[in-house]
């Protein structure tokens, strides 16, 4: 997802503020977590690429990621699960609230 924003955004000009309920991506983008070893590494590097890139468009300055935890988030949470719905994807590892 924040490889898609970064993608999207790179040539819009403006202010650029990054909201997301993922507080590991949030924290390690912004450079306030250091990274460690995983399968996502690879992903961490392209989305900090594309944040670099951001960064020279607009200015650090004009680029925030803000935290927003997931009992905040409830309805951006219910359209992404819907849309995933359509597609038939189950939730295993954080199943839906209700679901048992």
């Amino acid at each position: 997802g924040f490889i898609a924003v970064m993608k999207f955004t790179l040539t819009r000009p403006g202010k650029l503020e990054i909201r997301a309920d993922s507080k590991l991506v949030i924290e390690q983008m912004f450079g306030r977590w250091k990274v460690h070893g995983g399968l996502y590494v690879p992903f961490y590097r392209e989305a900090r690429g594309l944040l670099d890139q951001q960064e020279a468009f607009r200015g650090a300055a004009n680029i925030k990621g803000i935290w927003v935890p997931r009992e905040e988030n409830d309805v951006c949470d219910y359209l992404s699960k819907g849309e995933l719905h359509k597609r038939n994807v189950v939730f295993r590892i954080q199943p839906e609230a209700g679901a048992v």
